[in-house]
């Protein structure tokens, strides 16, 4: 894996190359810092994956970088990462083609696992039978199914997609604001009959005695699956 990281702050663009130190599935990490820089290296080289800042050095910033990569490059990985965060960007950055994003001040270990999780997504997609993993739970994206060791647990429509949420980002916290948009389209978590967090226990109740301490709550910020210690 190829991994570019764009962010004008060398400093900053340095301690994003470090979370990877060690990761055996890292084959280059590049660093440019504006857009012009990241697109010499793109004509140089194919990249895997791009680690985005928003506001960049130059005229033009990390949205419009954005919408050049899916231009010419529909299946690499994009994640913004900035402490730059409105509704409005995150809509346009989303539209433009980015994966994820993740907020400044990051922590390493979640832009780690995160780049490492979806790429391993993004290899499943383009499979016959793509299949998302974690640990012993398993999605089937073609049949939607759940099993968690081999044995399939029911789920409504409602929680199987609340669960793609979680098995697509495990170990990462969910804002509760991210739960309210992929459950019901909206951010207003203040909304009657907008019970995520009745969605949520329901979804532990679908999950055996040894499971249902997965899902864990962050309090004032979220959800998060991961495995029980």
């Amino acid at each position: 894996m190829n991994i570019l990281i764009v962010e004008d702050r060398p400093s900053v663009a340095q301690a994003i190359a470090q979370c990877f130190d060690g990761v055996g599935l890292i084959t280059e990490v590049q660093i440019a810092h504006n857009f012009e820089a990241a697109n010499a290296q793109m004509n140089r080289k194919h990249f895997d994956v791009f680690l985005l800042d928003i506001n960049l050095d130059g005229s033009r910033n990390g949205l419009e970088l954005c919408k050049h990569i899916r231009q010419t490059n529909k299946e690499s990985l994009i994640v913004v990462i900035s402490g730059f965060i409105r509704d409005e960007i995150l809509e346009q950055l989303y539209a433009a083609g980015a994966n994820d994003f993740i907020r400044k001040p990051f922590v390493r270990k979640e832009i780690r696992l995160k780049v490492v999780h979806w790429w391993n997504f993004i290899k499943a997609g383009r499979t016959k039978k793509p299949c998302l993993k974690y640990h012993d739970m398993s999605y089937d994206l073609e049949k939607s199914l759940f099993k968690i060791d081999g044995k399939t647990i029911p789920l409504t429509k409602a929680l199987r997609r609340l669960l793609l949420l979680f098995m697509q980002n495990p170990e990462s916290i969910i804002p509760y604001n991210r739960i309210q948009r992929e459950i019901w389209g909206d951010h207003d978590t203040s909304l009657k009959n907008r019970d995520f967090k009745g969605r949520i226990f329901e979804l532990r109740k679908r999950l055996p005695t040894s499971h249902k301490d997965w899902i864990k709550s962050e309090a004032g910020v979220g959800y998060v699956l991961s495995r029980a210690d």
